[in-house]
């Protein structure tokens, strides 16, 4: 039961309306997404959690 959830816990995605709403309404707490000189993405923008805390 216990590896079905983690299985689980993997798969689920986030919410894409709602975290365009909340970046929408509050863009300071989101990081933008990183790129390196070639224009490679190196990181995923996302919410900032320690920001909102």
């Amino acid at each position: 039961m216990l590896k079905d959830n983690q299985k689980h816990n993997e798969s689920v995605a986030p919410n894409s309306a709602f975290l365009s709403e909340l970046q929408r309404a509050l863009p300071e707490f989101f990081t933008a997404d990183r790129y390196n000189e070639q224009g490679e993405l190196i990181a995923k923008g996302g919410f900032d959690l320690a920001k909102f805390g």
